[in-house]
């Protein structure tokens, strides 16, 4: 084959990937819009229900309180949902820079600061091409779904995982927590509004697709693995091994 078949065939293997990568963001809309949908309507039923109950003549005091206090939690579900949409909307919406010398491990660093827990491998945290402000939002977002969901409370230990692949790095968050073994379970993890535990308060399920959309937007991805606790992982562009730390 000569030049010009090589460039046509490069061209046309860029557009199916351009093709795919449309496709797949399509999906991602489409289950976006159709869970957000159902899961406004719930609060929203509630509401009115509420409503409805606490308008009933001769109402006891203590029931009328107890209502209002559903009322509330409510609107504090309600809040939580909105702040989530903003979140997510950030992420996919604001200037993202990336940095050729992103340090992983002070960005890790700023997203532990003021909470109290046993991890270990920061250490061996790599340099990656990516946005710093990003990635602590990334590992904000994987710490706090850590301290929600690992069940292990005060006793939550993590560890900070990171191996050179393809010309990047994976950086992962694991959590001594029971984790999830349904392989189906896992492969919806980032997915939005994805509730993958019935345990605990009430949640809105989208931390961990704020981080898939943040590390698609630096150019890698980010999925979920069995641990034995929770590992969820990024991959991000980087640089040659030699320029991660040494301790």
């Amino acid at each position: 084959m000569g030049p010009l078949g090589e460039q046509r065939g490069d061209s046309s293997a860029e557009i199916e990937r351009l093709q795919a990568r449309l496709d797949e963001q399509e999906q991602l809309l489409t289950h976006f819009l159709s869970r957000a949908s159902h899961d406004l309507r719930g609060p929203a039923r509630r509401i009115q229900m509420l409503v409805a109950m606490i308008q009933e003549p001769g109402l006891a005091q203590a029931d009328r309180r107890k209502i209002l206090g559903f009322l509330a939690d409510t609107a504090v579900n309600l809040k939580e949902m909105v702040e989530g949409f903003s979140a997510l909307h950030g992420a996919r919406s604001r200037p993202l820079r990336a940095s050729p010398d992103c340090d992983t491990r002070s960005c890790a660093q700023a997203a532990l600061e003021g909470r109290v827990l046993l991890v270990q491998g920061l250490e061996d945290l790599p340099v990656v091409l990516a946005d710093p402000n990003a990635l602590v939002d990334c590992f904000t977002a994987l710490i706090d779904n850590a301290r929600l969901w690992s069940g292990q409370g005060d006793a939550l230990e993590l560890r900070f995982t990171a191996e050179a692949l393809d010309g990047g790095w994976v950086v992962g968050v694991l959590d001594n927590g029971t984790g999830l073994t349904d392989p189906q379970q896992l492969s919806r993890a980032m997915l939005p509004f994805e509730r993958l535990t019935s345990e605990g308060a009430e949640h809105v399920g989208l931390g961990l697709s704020l981080v898939a959309t943040l590390a698609d937007r630096m150019g890698g991805r980010a999925w979920a693995e069995q641990g034995p606790g929770l590992h969820v992982r990024l991959w991000l562009p980087g640089v040659p091994p030699c320029a991660a730390h040494e301790g």
